[in-house]
């Protein structure tokens, strides 16, 4: 895990996406609004709000950039040209 320190939102996000892999990050708010962006604006498969590690049985997952999971095979690999993506907020 990183911990890096940062001006703005925007910083963040554009210092997080800078990085080679995508496989997920976290982000720590109180604020809904801020949460989303950063879930909108990371290039990662997983981003958590407040919480860290969370894998779900119920959601996708996936990477971006050399960390991206892709499947072979018909159908499945049609799912290999899509982007998905995971946002998960802790209450």
């Amino acid at each position: 895990m990183s911990i890096l320190p940062f001006d703005d939102v925007d910083e963040a996000i554009d210092v997080a996406n800078g990085g080679e892999y995508g496989l997920g990050g976290a982000v720590w708010t109180q604020n809904l609004s801020t949460a989303l962006g950063v879930v909108q604006g990371a290039h990662a498969g997983t981003t958590c709000v407040n919480c860290y590690g969370y894998i779900g049985p119920f959601f996708g997952f996936s990477g971006a950039k050399p960390s991206e999971y892709s499947s072979n095979g018909s159908a499945a690999r049609m799912e290999t040209h899509l982007y998905t993506k995971s946002g998960y907020i802790q209450p």
